[in-house]
C-alpha cells in the first residue's frame, strides 16, 4: 500500500511526470509510465495504480489502468490479465482485490452481484485485513472504464428554488472537486479541458431552466472549451443557459495543449447554479 505525501513535497521528478511520460516527447528520452511513481513510493491512487502496472508489465503480465467514478468520489486502480486470460482486479491503494470462492472476478462481475444484492465486503477482500473503504461501500452507483476507454459520467442538478454554488472564488479548483462530490454530481468539475483522461466526457443536465456560470482560475482557452454548446464568455467566466431537461456536455477529448505550462486544461475556480 502506498503512503500519502502532498505532490509539492514529493520531489521535481513528480512534478515534471505529466512532461516527462508525454506520448510527444521522442522516445529515447521518454520516461516509461510508473518508472517515476515507483521510486517515489507515496501518492495517491493514480500513483499507486501507475507503479504496480510496471512491475506488473516487468513480469510479463497485462495490466491497465482503470477510472471509478461514483456520484460523490473517483477512484483508479489495476486490471491485471492472468496466464489463464482471466481479468483480476487489483487497488494497490486500498490494498484489496475483487474475487469470488472461484477466484479472481472480473470488475463488470463484481457490480452485476452488487445490483443483485450481495454484500460488497464478500466481493472486494482486503489484502491487508483492514476494513472496506467507504469508496465500495458505494460501488454499486460507480461507473467505470479502462484508461483510454469510453468512460460517460452523469450528474443531475436540482434546484429547490435557490441557487447552487460549488466552491468558492479563491483561485483553488480542490473546493469545488470537494462541493461537486458532496452534492452527489460527481468530484470532476474542477477543471474543463482534459485533466484525466480523453475518453471521459462529462454531463450536467437540469431539471428547471438554468444558468451555469464556471468561473475559471484564469482567462479561458479556446482550446480546453470542450462544451457541446457555446459559452458565452464575460472575463473569466463561462456562461450557459439551460432549458428544463437539456444536458450539458464537456468531451474531454477535444482539448488541445498549453506546452508553455504543460497542461491540457484550466482549473474552475468556482460554478454557479442559477434558477431562470
Amino acid at each position: 500500500m502506498f503512503g500519502l505525501r502532498p505532490l509539492p513535497e514529493a520531489g521535481l521528478l513528480a512534478r515534471l511526470r505529466p512532461i516527462l511520460t508525454h506520448r510527444f516527447v521522442p522516445w529515447p528520452f521518454r520516461v516509461r509510465p510508473g518508472a517515476i511513481d515507483l521510486v517515489q513510493g507515496n501518492g495517491d491512487c493514480d500513483v499507486a495504480a501507475r507503479a504496480l502496472m510496471l512491475v506488473l508489465q516487468q513480469a510479463g503480465y497485462g495490466a491497465v489502468q482503470v477510472n471509478l467514478v461514483s456520484p460523490s468520489s473517483g477512484h483508479v486502480a489495476v486490471i491485471a490479465t492472468l496466464p489463464d486470460g482471466k481479468a483480476a482486479y487489483l487497488d494497490p491503494f486500498f490494498g484489496l482485490t475483487a474475487r469470488s470462492a472461484e477466484g479472481p472476478m472480473a470488475l463488470e462481475e463484481a457490480k452485476r452481484r452488487v445490483l443483485a444484492g450481495e454484500d460488497e465486503a464478500s466481493i472486494f477482500v482486503s489484502l491487508v485485513s483492514r476494513p472496506l473503504p467507504d469508496f465500495y461501500r458505494a460501488f454499486g452507483k460507480a461507473v467505470f472504464a479502462r484508461q483510454n476507454q469510453p468512460l460517460l459520467m452523469e450528474a443531475e442538478v436540482v434546484l429547490k428554488g435557490e441557487p447552487l454554488r460549488l466552491g468558492k472564488t479563491d483561485g483553488e479548483s480542490d473546493d469545488v472537486s470537494t462541493d461537486a462530490g458532496r452534492h452527489g454530481l460527481t468530484p470532476f468539475w474542477h477543471y474543463i479541458g482534459n485533466r484525466h483522461d480523453r475518453a471521459w466526457v462529462r454531463a450536467l443536465t437540469v431539471r428547471q431552466p438554468t444558468r451555469i456560470v464556471m468561473r475559471l482560475v484564469r482567462a479561458p482557452s479556446a482550446k480546453f472549451v470542450t462544451s457541446d454548446r457555446p459559452a458565452r464568455i464575460v472575463g473569466n467566466d463561462l456562461i450557459y443557459d439551460l432549458a428544463a431537461g437539456e444536458t450539458l456536455r464537456f468531451v474531454d477529448g477535444k482539448a488541445g495543449y498549453d506546452w508553455l505550462r504543460g497542461v491540457s486544461y484550466i482549473g474552475v475556480d468556482m460554478i454557479e447554479f442559477l434558477p431562470l
